[in-house]
């Protein structure tokens, strides 16, 4: 079968396996659905940061492996003593694999799990291949396909919101940096699901247009340099590239109000400058979120039927023979012309 593999910087191969058989409490998937995120970008392009070149503790895996860690399909078949009713049903892939046994996973904090595996990321094979076996307790099942690729990036951002509530009131004005998928899922989470005033802003047009489109509010780049202290709470959901000049951690301490929250979701591989002090005679805290919890799963099983957004307008579907070149190239010299890129061997 076909696979997209990942060897190193900028290396990125397809290479036929055989097509694997589902085990005891297996199910055999058809990757009908596989989203291009920017981390996997970014560990093509500038990495790897994440990849693990040594086998990994809990899987045996290391590099080379299969990217992509946003991804569902549909069941094709099942491994024994499996309810063989699952086949033909679709599901999208929950990528963390936890030990289950460190003092993280005993306290609810399995995303800070000692062992953690990732599909696609960091020990395990992920969604850029036509069939992959997961087990029936890693399945997300999902009415509407449209969603098979964006459940991990809501559950990223159903935790980030998860640690808001947390360390500080979950109300008022929140702005959310960066209309990528990170940005919009937890816009739209904010939005539907707890009610909140939002407000999305990136510098690329189309990307904002795209998110205008869908319903949500947006912020011009002559807004955003006038914004100061519009905001109590601010998604950081850019990462490392520069919004409107600025770095988006900086620019959230500006958007941000005194005794607010920044809630940090990108991710930064680079060495900032921020002045401490600027946190410190206003207050404002910076909130961390990595990942997602097994109750965050719960969470987003709970509220996903009720986002009532057209997220198929911001995906852009692509040749799974041209994910290299329309895809992690693409993402290297203008994201502008797309939102969420997403293919698969079977389109």
């Amino acid at each position: 079968m076909k696979t997209l593999q990942f060897f190193g910087n900028r290396d990125l191969r397809f290479v036929d396996i055989p097509k694997p058989t589902p085990r005891p409490d297996e199910v055999l998937l058809r990757v009908t659905d596989a989203g291009l995120s920017q981390g996997t970008v970014a560990e093509f392009i500038e990495g790897p940061f994440i990849a693990n070149a040594e086998p990994h503790p809990l899987t045996g895996l290391a590099l080379p492996f299969i990217p992509c860690q946003e991804f569902g399909g549909e069941v094709e078949a099942v491994g024994e003593g499996v309810d063989d009713t699952l086949i033909g049903t679709f599901a999208a892939v929950l990528p963390a694999i936890r030990c289950n046994e460190c003092a993280n996973c005993k306290s609810g904090k399995d995303n800070l799990c000692e062992k953690l595996a990732y599909r696609g990321l960091l020990g395990a094979h992920g969604g850029f291949t036509e069939y992959l076996t997961v087990k029936t307790s890693d399945l997300f099942p999902v009415k509407d396909a449209t969603l098979l690729n964006l459940v991990e990036p809501m559950l990223v951002a159903t935790h980030a919101i998860a640690m808001t509530k947390a360390k500080a009131e979950l109300s008022g004005t929140v702005h959310v940096l960066g209309a990528g998928c990170i940005g919009i899922c937890t816009a739209a989470i904010l939005q539907q699901i707890h009610k909140l005033d939002v407000t999305l802003s990136d510098p690329r047009e189309n990307r904002l247009a795209r998110a205008a489109g869908m319903g949500f509010k947006t912020m011009s780049v002559e807004d955003v340099e006038q914004s100061a202290g519009s905001a109590n709470i601010v998604f950081d959901a850019a990462g490392k590239e520069l919004q409107f000049g600025k770095q988006p951690l900086d620019l959230a301490i500006d958007i941000c109000q005194p005794g607010g929250s920044i809630v940090g979701i990108g991710t930064y591989f680079i060495t900032l400058d921020l002045l401490p002090a600027r946190f410190l005679f206003s207050e404002k805290t910076i909130i961390p979120s990595f990942a997602y919890t097994s109750a965050d799963v719960a969470t987003l099983a709970k509220n996903i039927t009720a986002l009532e957004l057209d997220f198929a307008s911001m995906i852009t579907r692509i040749p799974f023979d041209q994910i290299i070149e329309k895809g992690y190239y693409q993402a290297e010299l203008d994201r502008d012309v797309f939102t969420r890129i997403v293919t698969s061997v079977f389109d």
